[in-house]
């Protein structure tokens, strides 16, 4: 993808991200069609996985936050069809604490209602920041969160918020997804051809 162009969503990679989760997610989108850009959370586009997988990012977040005026993300807002923002598990999960301007830009995702999809661990980083309380939301089995129950189910859907358990959930994720933005036939026909 062109990443100069908005995009209907943006997958973020922390070093240690768990990779059947991007990979997957990455594979079915593109496959309906969706205009994804992968975008590295670290200093260039080479990250790291958590089993030691090592990809390349379409962009740095640096780049993506050039590119979206994101500096100052209190005066400035996304185009009215905001971007999916997608968020995999894996071992480097705190890394998202630590990239500076992406807790403000979830944070401004989830007061303007644009999607965050959110797998494994990842979701226990939404609830540091304060945005799953009274959500139904699942992830990783034996992690906790502070402000919600975590549901027993594979894949949660609670108004913007779409939640997975973990690498086994990662086919379901990404369809759920899918379907969340190109709606049911589409998502449909992918699983058909995934033998899904």
């Amino acid at each position: 993808m062109y990443v100069g162009d908005m995009g209907e969503a943006y997958i973020f990679l922390p070093e240690g991200f768990e990779e059947i989760e991007a990979v997957t997610v990455i594979d079915v989108l593109r496959r309906g069609r969706v205009c994804l850009a992968s975008c590295s959370l670290t200093d260039n586009k080479t990250v790291c996985g958590s089993r030691g997988t090592i990809v390349v990012a379409d962009c740095t977040f640096k780049e993506f936050k050039k590119l979206y005026d994101l500096y100052d993300v209190e005066a400035k807002h996304f185009e009215p069809d905001k971007p999916l923002l997608i968020m995999p598990g894996g071992h480097g999960v705190e890394n998202y604490h630590w990239c500076i301007g992406f807790e403000n830009l979830i944070l401004r995702q989830n007061i303007d209602s644009g999607y965050i999809a959110a797998i494994c661990a990842a979701p226990t980083v939404l609830d540091d920041w304060g945005i799953l309380s009274e959500k139904n939301v699942t992830c990783y089995p034996t992690l906790t969160l502070k402000s919600t129950t975590i549901s027993k189910n594979s894949v949660e859907v609670d108004g913007n918020i779409i939640t997975a358990q973990g690498p086994a959930s990662s086919m379901e994720f990404a369809l759920k997804i899918l379907e969340t933005l190109k709606g049911t036939k589409i998502r449909d026909n992918v699983a058909k051809q995934l033998l899904f």
